[in-house]
């Protein structure tokens, strides 16, 4: 199933903190629920003034082709903890022995705006579909893969897991 599309959330205080381009929606068999593929772009003072970057803001500023989800500090803090769980979620290579988990000693490696929370081991790897969005081509080197699922089980797991003897 094909679902593209960029979103961005922005915290109260303004200005860009994560984009987030879903490459498809997929069936999760072990669920039997849905998850975005998706690549992650935190963004940081340093990378928005990139070229490439900055071309691609402006562009869908311009066009009006990204969808912007506001949120409030505490749930632009939740995002930051939930990318490095969605990111390794699906990852299929290794991470460095100078990684920056491994160097800073704690994961996420921040909560700040503007900060990139998860290290930089994926980033530009195993993107799945993205590329193959021509409005999105130029920006391989700065995204990583994550998978984002459903945040709570299936209703029909309670019904499954009660007839198993078990909880949910």
């Amino acid at each position: 199933m094909r679902r593209r599309g960029a979103y961005s959330y922005i915290p109260p205080r303004g200005g860009v903190d994560t984009l987030i381009f879903v490459n498809q929606l997929r069936l999760e068999a072990s669920t039997n629920s849905i998850l975005a593929d998706v690549c992650i772009l935190p963004m940081t003072s340093k990378l928005i003034h990139l070229p490439v970057i900055k071309n691609y803001l402006h562009k869908i500023t311009a066009e009006k082709i990204m969808h912007t989800i506001h949120t409030s500090d505490v749930t632009g803090e939740a995002w930051k903890q939930l990318l490095p769980v969605v990111v390794e979620r699906c990852r299929s290579w290794s991470h460095s022995s100078s990684c920056e988990y491994s160097v800073a000693g704690r994961v996420p490696l921040t909560l700040s705006h503007s900060q990139i929370p998860i290290c930089g081991c994926g980033q530009g790897l195993a993107l799945g579909s993205f590329s193959q969005v021509k409005a999105w081509q130029g920006l391989e080197a700065f995204v990583t893969r994550a998978a984002i699922g459903l945040l709570f089980p299936p209703s029909f797991l309670d019904s499954m897991m009660s007839e198993l003897g078990g909880t949910t």
